[in-house]
Formats: C-alpha cells, sequence, structure tokens
C-alpha cells in the first residue's frame, strides 16, 4: 500500500488496519448469531480504540460465559487485554481444556490480542464456550474461524 499526498497542507496517517483473516476465513464479530452469552453482558460500541467494528461484548460477572458455535477446523478468538481484564477457562466441544486463560496484560490496553486459539479440529461443527474467572473486565471483541 502506497499513501500519497497530492495536495493540501498535510497529510497525516493516525494508523493503518490490516484484515489479517486470511483466504477462507469467516470473521464473527461479537454481535454474531454465532456466539451466544449467558449472564450480565454488554455491549461498548463506538469505541475509538482498534476493536474490530469499534465495539465488544463484556461482563464483569464470574461465570458469565460466551458459547461460540461453529463450522470448520480451526477457531482464534480476539479480545482487548489490560492490566484488569480477567482470566476465563475454555470448553471445547463440551470438554474442559487445561489450563486457565488471560486477557490480562501488563504493558496496557492492546486491541484485537489473540487469547485462545485451537487448531486442527475434525472439519465440522463444533462449540466453544469461554467462562470469567476472574479480573475486572471480561471482554469478546471478535472471533477468526478456519
Amino acid at each position: 500500500m502506497t499513501i500519497t499526498k497530492t495536495g493540501g497542507a498535510y497529510l497525516q496517517v493516525d494508523s493503518v488496519q490490516v484484515d489479517d483473516c486470511g483466504a477462507g476465513c469467516t470473521r464473527l464479530n461479537n454481535d454474531s448469531g454465532s456466539i451466544s452469552y449467558a449472564g450480565a453482558w454488554n455491549t461498548s460500541s463506538g469505541r475509538t480504540g482498534s476493536d474490530w467494528k469499534a465495539d465488544v461484548k463484556y461482563t464483569t460477572t464470574n461465570n458469565d460465559t460466551a458459547t461460540v458455535t461453529f463450522t470448520g477446523t480451526s477457531a482464534r478468538v480476539y479480545m482487548p487485554t489490560n492490566s484488569a481484564y480477567g482470566t476465563f477457562t475454555v470448553k471445547l466441544d463440551g470438554v474442559t481444556q487445561p489450563g486457565t486463560f488471560t486477557a490480562h496484560s501488563a504493558s496496557g490496553y492492546q486491541a484485537r490480542v489473540a487469547t485462545y486459539s485451537v487448531t486442527g479440529l475434525t472439519s465440522g461443527s463444533h462449540t466453544l464456550e469461554l467462562k470469567k474467572t476472574g479480573g475486572s473486565y471480561f471482554q469478546i471483541d471478535h472471533v477468526d474461524i478456519h
């Protein structure tokens, strides 16, 4: 990509956002019908950061869940991270995945961070359940499916 100034006093570029989903990818925004939420989830829209479509779904309540239903062989979950953001557990097709995952970042706010990914699934329908277990906020930006 080349940006060329062709007139006027200034040319200012604040940022460039690249759609990194790639070929054969389906991007599910947090408001997709393929994502269901249980608990006290809210929407934060009109965000000026680099969140996909300038919005996120969020909860502050432990044990609230977001369940992604998808067809494919892999999924990657993106969310903002920050020092106060929470931890979560994952179930894939009803099976608890080992470990606790985090949206915590000591380096301050970061948008669109891949906080969980799974690859090598058999081609077909899958469910991915994310459950908030700690921290102040737990947010979902988008999920990429291959």
